[in-house]
């Protein structure tokens, strides 16, 4: 297991044990949301598309496109919401419009 892994699956049982013992999880409330957080960076693939933080999928979605949506509807969604949200690079900008331009109804962000 890789060392980011290691860190999740350390994070994620700590998250698990606040639950079980409650005088820490007063304490640390947040060490769940923390958790998640941490496994998604570490697996961006992870995210659900209609989360609040898809867009950290975008760039590898544009690097691998089988990681799109695979309703042409959703994955337009997607792409909008990647043009508009995520931080890419301007090569990312341009492979993402190519995409939009490709997806049948899908209109320019």
């Amino acid at each position: 297991m890789s060392i980011a892994g290691r860190i999740c699956a350390a994070a994620l049982a700590v998250a698990i044990s606040s639950v079980a013992t409650p005088s820490f999880a007063a304490e640390r409330q947040s060490l769940p949301a923390e958790a998640m957080l941490l496994y998604y960076r570490a697996f961006p693939a992870a995210i659900p598309w209609g989360s609040h933080i898809a867009f950290a999928k975008c760039p590898a979605a544009i690097a691998s496109p089988a990681l799109w949506p695979k309703a042409p509807g959703e994955a337009c969604a997607a792409m909008q919401m990647c043009a508009n949200e995520a931080r890419l690079t301007d090569a990312e900008d341009k492979r993402l419009l190519a995409a939009i331009r490709q997806m049948p109804g899908c209109q320019d962000p």
